[in-house]
């Protein structure tokens, strides 16, 4: 997605429309009431945040607004961080409306507010458990991290979903995950290997002309691998280069082994 930054009000309130003209998506961030309704009404196809902080300062969830965003098909993403059932627990009003957004059909999409402090990059499964805690179904947080995602940034039709002609990146675990304790302290064992599926016809996929259009194309193929196990000329590069200092060591998911890149966890 290639949103058309700039700001959303009166005067500013086309720009969307300009952009989709142009075949982009676009993107707002408003935690205010105002600035969610204005980005709503303006077109856009995405809004972060989404606190509904009222003038007094405090977040007041609007159902009308909220049935509005559902009606129109708006994305959104409360930027649910790891951390954030821990505020919670301490302050009430830190919890975001997840569960009320979603109850009024808006279609939420997980995102940790990567970037910020306590959130790095790594954080994202954190914040997907975090999506859980806050109250949104097993089921959801799945969607909202695969099928629907992707439709929010324009991918549909070329990842998001397992399915023929497809692209995706597979991590096997036991057990289904639509059950399993997310929140536990105890991981879920991983399986030996990763697949990583890419296009390798000559028309390779094409990203969906509107969130809602999904296009499938042909010439995928994929490429198991072990978990654990590094290339031969990355390990050779590490032989060669003495670090200054001790240098702390990655956790790697065991694997069977064989050939291949491996991946770190």
């Amino acid at each position: 997605m290639r949103p058309l930054v700039r700001p959303v009000h009166d005067r500013g309130a086309s720009d969307p429309g300009r952009a989709h003209r142009l075949g982009k998506w676009t993107a707002a961030h408003a935690h205010g009431t105002q600035g969610i309704e204005r980005a709503v009404r303006a077109g856009a196809d995405y809004i972060a945040h989404v606190s509904f902080v009222s003038a007094t300062g405090r977040s007041e969830f609007d159902p009308r607004l909220a049935e509005e965003m559902a009606r129109v098909g708006v994305y959104v993403d409360c930027t649910v961080t790891a951390h954030l059932p821990a505020l919670i627990a301490r302050d009430t009003s830190f919890a975001p409306p997840v569960r009320l957004l979603w109850e009024h059909g808006v279609r939420i999409v997980a995102g940790h507010d990567a970037g910020i402090p306590a959130s790095p990059q790594r954080a994202y499964v954190g914040g997907l458990k975090a999506l859980e805690a806050v109250g949104l179904p097993r089921t959801e947080v799945l969607l909202a991290a695969t099928s629907r995602a992707t439709a929010a940034i324009g991918r549909a039709g070329v990842t998001g979903v397992l399915a023929p002609g497809f692209e995706a990146d597979l991590i096997a675990v036991t057990g289904d995950p639509r059950r399993m304790r997310l929140l536990s302290a105890r991981r879920p064992r991983i399986r030996s290997m990763l697949c990583t599926v890419t296009s390798s016809g000559k028309s390779p996929p094409v990203a969906s002309a509107t969130p809602r259009a999904l296009s499938a194309s042909s010439g995928m193929k994929a490429r198991w691998r072990p978990l654990g196990h590094t290339s031969r000329a990355a390990a050779a590069a590490r032989r060669t280069r003495a670090p200054a200092r001790p240098v702390r060591r990655a956790r790697c998911a065991r694997g069977r082994s064989g050939s291949g890149q491996g991946s770190c966890l």
